[in-house]
């Protein structure tokens, strides 16, 4: 009984060097795949950057696609979580204040999202690894979706955004342009974190409510002047 208390005492030294080990392993792939992207991230700079060999991630790891497969299944499961925080039960909110809320909320988040690699290598891969990774991942940026196409189809239903915009559309362009900011936005920059928060609601939702009329309705009323001018102008362009 003496000597199983120091056995013991190894034996869970080594599973805690392991864990911690296979946590560098994800943690510089999770780098590598915000950094470079999926056809560009390479073991050998993941083995390097963890600390290790290229040969010893496939004693954590079966393959290569295994090893994305867990870094963006984490980065999934974060954002699953993160969606629910989006959401405001505020009841003195009007449908279109839910809506600017729920994007204010998302931008912000992107914006946080800078210095967290995984979930920049979600937003970054998910277009890139092969499909029977991702099968496995969509049901996680559907979830954040449907929470805004739903807040949409109330204000439209209110009357705050016309008839004839496609909510569906519209939140796959909202959460496209909001994604993208964990890639080129630099908080550090001279348009700070506030400033770029309320230009992209101005943007979205001004671009939402001001749209009372699609463009080829819009062609259809202008005097025939100003119909051929604006013919040349998309031939020209």
């Amino acid at each position: 009984m003496s000597d199983e208390t120091p056995r013991n005492r190894a034996a869970a030294r080594i599973y805690s060097k392991s864990i911690e080990k296979r946590q560098r392993i994800l943690d510089a792939a999770a780098k590598a795949l915000a950094m470079q992207g999926y056809s560009e991230a390479k073991l050998s700079d993941i083995a390097r950057e963890a600390g290790t060999h290229a040969g010893s991630l496939y004693y954590y790891f079966p393959s290569r696609d295994s090893l994305m497969k867990e870094v963006m299944n984490i980065a999934a499961s974060r954002m699953f979580v993160e969606s629910d925080a989006l959401s405001d039960d505020d009841t003195s909110l009007s449908p279109i204040h839910h809506v600017r809320s729920f994007i204010r909320k998302m931008i912000e988040q992107r914006i946080s999202m800078k210095s967290d690699y995984y979930l920049r290598a979600f937003l970054l891969n998910y277009g890139q690894v092969p499909d029977h990774i991702r099968k496995k991942l969509r049901a996680k940026p559907r979830r954040t979706r449907r929470i805004l196409t739903g807040l949409m189809d109330k204000a439209q239903a209110a009357g705050e955004i016309p008839e004839h915009v496609d909510t569906s559309a519209a939140t796959q362009f909202i959460f496209g342009a909001t994604s993208w900011l964990t890639m080129w936005y630099e908080p550090s920059g001279p348009t700070s974190p506030a400033k770029l928060t309320e230009s992209f609601l101005d943007l979205m939702l001004h671009g939402l409510i001001a749209a009372r009329m699609p463009q080829s309705d819009v062609v259809r009323e202008l005097p025939a002047p100003a119909k051929q001018r604006k013919r040349r102008a998309v031939r020209t362009g």
